[in-house]
């Protein structure tokens, strides 16, 4: 299916693409978290290179991430623009870090 939309995606059916991704981003997320590469690789094999699943799954990583930082934050008796700001602060040093 290189480079082609998966059946499912193909419906254009909002509920089975985030039901789908749902269950692909904490499935990657468990595999990350307990070093499990196959698993990772497993995960990844399934989305291939279907638009809508990658879309939806950095849209699902992205919302996750806000999410800890936030908590993170959170926990340390900050607020969102706490975090909101200490991610501009690594956005900035990953384009500084960047080859030139």
């Amino acid at each position: 299916m290189n480079g082609m939309t998966h059946p499912g995606c193909a419906l254009d059916s909002q509920d089975w693409a985030v039901a789908h991704t749902r269950v692909r981003g904490y499935r990657l997320i468990l595999c990350n978290l307990n070093n499990d590469v196959r698993g990772t690789e497993g995960v990844v094999n399934e989305i291939e290179n279907c638009p809508a699943c990658l879309q939806g799954m950095v849209e699902f990583l992205g919302s996750m991430a806000a999410s800890l930082c936030e908590s993170i934050a959170q926990n340390a008796g900050a607020d969102r623009a706490a975090a909101a700001r200490r991610m501009e602060q690594m956005l900035a040093e990953a384009i500084n870090d960047l080859p030139r």
